[in-house]
């Protein structure tokens, strides 16, 4: 196997995952406030009320024709389970999509069919195995199981389903925005996957009103599926309507950007993301009431690269503070949080360590404030008692696109 087609195997696997966890959302959002679902219980979802248990088998094909042979498996194992549940309120479903479905699929419409085409195992050997009678079941067990199994090969594709579950979240979490159903959709994938991967069945095992507590949260800490299925341009226009919108007069609030920049990134491309965030979010102009500038930390980078950093920003015209007076000085904070004005023409403010922050949020206890936190693989400051909006970015340079858009 060449390694595109590999490639394009593993993106059709994981496409494959996203239509059933997606499939998983739906179910729980649509499902009454008494029933209960499972994630992978008897099938890929199991919902439960007081009058019978569904086990539903989700698959999606969209490069493949349908076949019996594709859902043969799934409908074996389901008259397994059946064959030692028999008295019991259950019913079985199969929800599969696929790239065509002929005019006249052949189904398990009947005991004859379901016998021939999906309980009789032809191996290699040129021996058949028939299932139903390995399992001691008659004709009239397989009519009952009939009565309790649905096969729907028509389903929607990923994308639609994906709209379904947005339309789903925006009228279960009323007046949401289309980039808040986002952040909802983020919640719900990562609980899901959380579920799924639970060892006891209790524990994989969720009402609806549990799920929808989970879920209302609106954090920017994206799940990394959901980071996976969208598009950056998409990601970063999500981003940037909710933290950094175009609007006329910016507040004069204390700002942090925290940005999680490494060793590696070269000076120009940090210069180039401090001048953007100054242009944007500095205003010293005579006229202004209330001066501000933000405040700046770069993580992840040795004290020579800071100190290079500064030099090329100072040498740009940026005037700005630290913390330390003059060579030699110690830290003070009192330097670092001086009142920007048009008449010290101070742009900036760098922080030097996290250990910083904590005092220096303190001090500006009378104004409001805002932590940007821009972060590659985990956050790295943590911070209940002040709005830490928490963002994911793959590369330093995603940083500019996501506070004033462009490429």
């Amino acid at each position: 196997m060449s390694k595109t087609t590999k490639d394009r195997t593993a993106i059709y696997a994981i496409r494959g995952y996203f239509y059933q966890f997606d499939f998983s959302i739906l179910e729980i959002l649509n499902a009454d406030s008494n029933h209960s679902v499972t994630i992978e219980g008897i099938e890929d979802i199991d919902i439960e009320s007081s009058d019978e248990r569904i086990a539903i088998q989700c698959k999606y094909y969209e490069t493949k024709d349908y076949n019996p042979s594709e859902i043969k498996k799934a409908i074996q194992n389901m008259v397994e389970h059946f064959s030692k549940h028999k008295g019991e309120k259950l019913a079985y479903r199969i929800y599969a999509h696929f790239k065509n479905n002929p005019t006249s699929p052949i189904l398990p419409a009947d005991v004859c069919s379901l016998k021939a085409k999906f309980l009789t195992i032809r191996h290699r050997t040129g021996e058949t195995t028939e299932l139903h009678e390995n399992l001691k079941l008659g004709d009239e067990d397989l009519a009952l199981f009939l009565t309790k199994l649905k096969v729907d090969i028509s389903a929607i594709s990923l994308e639609k389903q994906k709209e379904n579950v947005i339309q789903a979240i925006k009228q279960q979490f009323s007046n949401s925005t289309d980039n808040e159903a986002e952040f909802y959709y983020s919640n719900a994938l990562k609980e899901v996957r959380l579920l799924a991967i639970q060892k006891d069945v209790k524990e994989r095992t969720i009402t609806k009103e549990e799920f929808i507590s989970r879920v209302d949260n609106k954090e920017a800490l994206f799940d990394e599926w959901y980071l996976a299925q969208l598009n950056e341009e998409k990601y970063f226009k999500v981003m940037k309507s909710r933290y950094f919108p175009s609007v006329l007069n910016i507040s004069p609030s204390v700002r942090l950007f925290l940005l999680d920049i490494g060793e590696s990134t070269s000076i120009d491309k940090v210069k180039t993301i401090i001048i953007e965030i100054v242009n944007k979010y500095c205003n010293i102009k005579e006229q202004q009431p209330t001066p501000f500038s933000p405040y700046i930390y770069l993580h992840n980078i040795s004290e020579d690269k800071l100190a290079d950093i500064k030099n090329v920003v100072w040498n740009d015209g940026f005037k700005f503070v630290d913390g330390y007076g003059f060579k030699g000085a110690n830290f003070d904070l009192d330097t670092l949080a001086m009142q920007s004005s048009f008449s010290n023409q101070i742009r900036l403010k760098f922080i030097n360590e996290l250990t910083e922050i904590e005092n220096l949020l303190n001090r500006e206890e009378k104004k409001r404030k805002h932590i940007f936190q821009f972060y590659q693989t985990a956050p790295f400051y943590e911070n209940d008692e002040h709005e830490n909006n928490k963002i994911r970015i793959n590369k330093v340079t995603d940083i500019k696109k996501i506070i004033v858009g462009g490429s």
